[in-house]
Parts: C-alpha cells; sequence; structure tokens
C-alpha cells in the first residue's frame, strides 16, 4: 500500500509530538505506512489551551477553553491515514472577562477608568493579567477599588488584576469619594494639643486647635508642616485655626516656660498635734531596737495666684532616736521649737531631696508607710504616699515657683519660706509595738 508523510505544525504558545514519542517541537514529520492510526500529541504552554487543529487547511476540532486544558496535553488522532497529511495545531492564551464601572455605557461623573469594557467586557490573559489607572474629577479621590463586590484596594490610583485563573465574567469598580486630607496634629514637650489624633477632613473644610499647656508653661510657636504661622496681634496662642484646607498637613504647637512674677511668701507650721505613730530606728548607729515616736501634723499656709489663702496638711516625723558609739543609750531627738528661714535646697538628697532648715536638719522625704522602719535624728520626716513630692508641689503653687530643681532653689534663696515649730513634749522612748 505504500507509505503516506504526516507533517504537524505548532502555531505559537505550544509544541507538538506524535504520541509514544519522546521529541516535542513548533513542526515534527515522519512516514507511516497506509492505513495505519497516527494519533498526535498537543502540548500547551502554562496558561494556555488548545484552540483548534486542522487536517489539511480543514478545521477538525476546537478542543475549548478553561482551567480543565490548561497546559494539559490533548491528542488528535487520524484513522487509517490514506495520504500524505499536514496536521496543524492552534494554541491560545487562557483569558477571563471583566466588566468596568464606569465604563463608556455607565460614566461616572467624579472620574474616569482605563482600560474599560464597553458594549463588550475587557479579556484579560490569566498569564499577564492587567493594571487599570483611575483619574479623578477636581475635588475627588479614590476611595477604594472592589473585585466581584469585594473590596480589594484601598485608594491608590492603580490596581493590578493577577492571579486570576478561570474564565468567568467578572466585576471590577473603583469608586471614587469626595476628596479629603490627613491632618496631623502633635504638641512639643510640657503640654497638649486637641484634637491630638490624625483625622482626614474635607476639601475646603477648616479645623480649630486648642493648645494646653503645662501648669508653668504657655504657647511658644504653632508650626504648620515645620514652618511658624503668625499668629494675630495680641493672641496669647492658645487657639489656632486652619482653614480652606486643600492639602495634607502637619500641625504642632511647642511651648515655653511661663514668666513668673515674684515669689509669694509661705509658712510650714510644725504643730503639736499628733496624727499616729511611726517605727524608727537609731540614728546614725542602729540598735537592734526598733522604737516608736508619734507622727505630727505639719500645716502648709500661704496664697493662690489670685491672693486667696491656702492650706495643707501632712504628716511628719518630728523627733527622732539618736545614738552615736560615744553614748550610753539611744534617746529622743528633736530640733527645737522656734522659726527657722529656709535657706538651701539639695537636691538628690534621699533621693527626692531635702530642704535645710537649721545646720544639719533638714526636712526630707521619709518612708510612704510609716510602719515601716527608717531612721531619723534632729530631721523632719515627711511621710505619706508620695512622701515629700506632694508637699513640694503645694509649697510651689503657693509661691509661685516652678516644681523643679531651679524653682526649689529660687524659693531657697528668697528668704520667704519659713518653718516654725511650735512646741511640744518630747515622747518617752519605748519600744516598737505593731
Amino acid at each position: 500500500m505504500g507509505k503516506c508523510k504526516v507533517s504537524v505544525e505548532a502555531g505559537s504558545n505550544g509544541r507538538v509530538a506524535f504520541a509514544g514519542r519522546d521529541e516535542k517541537g513548533r513542526q515534527v514529520e515522519d512516514e507511516f505506512e497506509a492505513g495505519t492510526d497516527v494519533e498526535v500529541a498537543m502540548f500547551p504552554d502554562p496558561n494556555c489551551t488548545v484552540s483548534g487543529w486542522y487536517y489539511n487547511g480543514q478545521m477538525v476540532d476546537s478542543p475549548g477553553r478553561g482551567p480543565d486544558v490548561d497546559g494539559k496535553t490533548l491528542t488528535c488522532r487520524i484513522n487509517g491515514i490514506a495520504r500524505s497529511t499536514h496536521v496543524n495545531v492552534t494554541f491560545a492564551p487562557l483569558t477571563y472577562t471583566v466588566q468596568t464601572m464606569p465604563n463608556s455605557l455607565a460614566p461616572d461623573p467624579h472620574g474616569t477608568l482605563s482600560p474599560a469594557s464597553g458594549a463588550k467586557p475587557l479579556v484579560v490573559s490569566w498569564a499577564s493579567g492587567q493594571t487599570f489607572k483611575a483619574s479623578a474629577a477636581s475635588g475627588y479621590r479614590v476611595g477604594h477599588w472592589k473585585f466581584d463586590g469585594k473590596t480589594v484596594q484601598e485608594g491608590k490610583d492603580s490596581f493590578s488584576l493577577k492571579g486570576v485563573f478561570d474564565c468567568r465574567l467578572h466585576a471590577l469598580e473603583v469608586v471614587f469619594v469626595a476628596q479629603d486630607f490627613q491632618i496631623k496634629p502633635s504638641a512639643g514637650k510640657h503640654g497638649k494639643v486637641d484634637p491630638s489624633e490624625p483625622f482626614r477632613i474635607a476639601l475646603g473644610g477648616q479645623q480649630l486647635f486648642t493648645a494646653l499647656p503645662d501648669a508653668g508653661y504657655q504657647v511658644n510657636e504653632w508650626l504648620l508642616d515645620g514652618k511658624p504661622v503668625q499668629l494675630e496681634d495680641g493672641a496669647d496662642g492658645t487657639f489656632y485655626s486652619l482653614e480652606d484646607i486643600a492639602a495634607n498637613h502637619a500641625v504642632k504647637v511647642n511651648f515655653k516656660r511661663r514668666a513668673r512674677g515674684e515669689l509669694r511668701a509661705a509658712v510650714a507650721t510644725l504643730t503639736a498635734v499628733t496624727a499616729g505613730k511611726v517605727k524608727l530606728i537609731a540614728y546614725p548607729v542602729a540598735t537592734d531596737t526598733a522604737y516608736e515616736v508619734p507622727l505630727y501634723v505639719l500645716r502648709l499656709d500661704g496664697s493662690a495666684e489670685d491672693g486667696s489663702r491656702v492650706s495643707r496638711e501632712f504628716k511628719v516625723a518630728r523627733f527622732g532616736v539618736a545614738f552615736k558609739e560615744t553614748d550610753a543609750a539611744p534617746y529622743v531627738y528633736g530640733l527645737r521649737a522656734g522659726t527657722y528661714v529656709t535657706k538651701e535646697w539639695i537636691p538628690n538628697y534621699a533621693s527626692l531631696g531635702a530642704w535645710r532648715v537649721s545646720g544639719k536638719h533638714w526636712m526630707h522625704a521619709a518612708r510612704a508607710n510609716p510602719a515601716e522602719a527608717t531612721c531619723l535624728a534632729g530631721c523632719i520626716g515627711v511621710y505619706g504616699p508620695g512622701t515629700l513630692n506632694p508637699f513640694n508641689e503645694a509649697l510651689c503653687a503657693m509661691m509661685n515657683a516652678d516644681n523643679d530643681d531651679a524653682g526649689r532653689a529660687a524659693i531657697a534663696k528668697s528668704g520667704k519660706f519659713s518653718v516654725v515649730i511650735d512646741p511640744a513634749p518630747k515622747p518617752p522612748l519605748k519600744p516598737w509595738k505593731a
């Protein structure tokens, strides 16, 4: 019967081979005995499919498209070949379709999308995907992107559609919203600003900011995007209004120490009124015994900024237990009654600092809990939560001074802080009993 020549040619996006043979290529050919069944294998590239095969120029089959044929080997068969034959196999990229919003048939006055579908949806290749670009109209911006009804991206003027591997019709929508801007408020040291958190505001909007300086401080300057703002004449800087907003902005307020007037006088009176007891050990030489002495009321009197009288009370130990190696036994000791003008503030003494009352007799922090043993001998120990801190805070407020080492040093230098020790009987020396 003779032999018949079979030539097989592949289009782009795939290769062909005779079934059962290893040789693959764009074109293969061989001779077969007449009457032989010849099977041709078709190999699509990834993300491609066989779109059709032709027998001597005539389409024989179109296998279709979809995930079931992506990269899958298909075969075509010539039954009982009777003459020389040319087979053409065509391949095509796998695609899906996308209907966009807005599009040429349904425009959006607030912006456009490119590319956009029209009467027919867009065709998108599995392999390459598609990047879409949105252009917002004046006064608007891209709010978010939705794919098949779900939000997939917030903002940004472009969106890349990739990783879709089906042959369905999909929907892509870009949503435009009225343009707004981010405002970031902040405050420097020694104060706050209201509002304090970043927020968004519409085009043309306005926002009032309020500076909240700490006690003893005032507004130094407002900064808009890092540049000083010119305040109205006579304004103290408490308020700043940002108007006709048309861009993102950073608003910051800085503070400075407020200039203080003359220091006012204050008096700390150590009374004979008892207010509990305290556990002490001897000083400077400790013994095995802990002792008990009374706590007394210390009254701090001064004035407020408006001239009104102000008074605060604290608990202090005015008597301590003294004992040196040359002493026969420990004894109760305290600063004698009288009026003392405080002349020195000593930073960091006993961790919180101390006021020198007279000679080596100081007023300093003691324990937060009077039942915890400490040592005192001639000094005034301030007890309670925060120990000396609340006392210093109240004193500085009464005297119109900053509550820091510099402010307390100014108080001591002024000679306007007096300590009055009222007469009180010396308590007996007795062991501590809980």
